[in-house]
């Protein structure tokens, strides 16, 4: 299960947010929600949530830094910025904080539920290439005896 966390000022937006989020076709709880950044930064830190929803423009501490202090702290959630503002500056921020997309309010369902399955396939295919290296790992383990051993009378 993918957990998505949901982080804005509006509580009309969480509602609608937790609303239309199919949450049983994209295999995904709900993680939690913050009213603020700082807010926002605890729950992301406790709940540890695959994909993160945020606003930018919040009070206490804003998203953008949210997302910085997170990533300086090793975070590796997905970011999905929902904003009311589509200012350049914020944009570029949020590109070097490696958001996976920004989305500037107004924004459809169809739109959000598209990001969001984009996001996940992307999370599943990271997931099976990790379970494909685990795997490779475990095989050359298998055959590290015998390897040391025929290299080692050659030697």
């Amino acid at each position: 299960m993918w957990r998505i966390a949901i982080i804005d000022d509006d509580r009309q937006v969480l509602a609608g947010m937790r609303n239309i989020i199919p949450w049983g076709e994209l295999n995904a709880v709900y993680a939690g929600e913050a009213e603020d950044g700082k807010q926002g930064l605890e729950l992301v830190r406790q709940a540890n949530p695959d994909i993160v929803i945020t606003d930018i423009y919040m009070p206490v501490m804003n998203g953008l830094e949210m997302l910085e202090a997170l990533r300086q702290s090793g975070c590796t959630s997905r970011f999905v910025i929902l904003s009311g503002y589509s200012d350049f500056e914020y944009a570029r921020q949020a590109l070097r904080l490696e958001v996976t997309d920004y989305l500037t309010k107004p924004v459809s369902i169809a739109t959000i539920r598209n990001v969001l399955r984009k996001v996940i396939r992307s999370l599943e295919e990271e997931a099976a290439e990790r379970q494909e290296q685990h795997e490779l790992m475990e095989q050359v383990s298998q055959f590290r005896p015998y390897l040391e051993k025929n290299v080692s009378s050659r030697l």
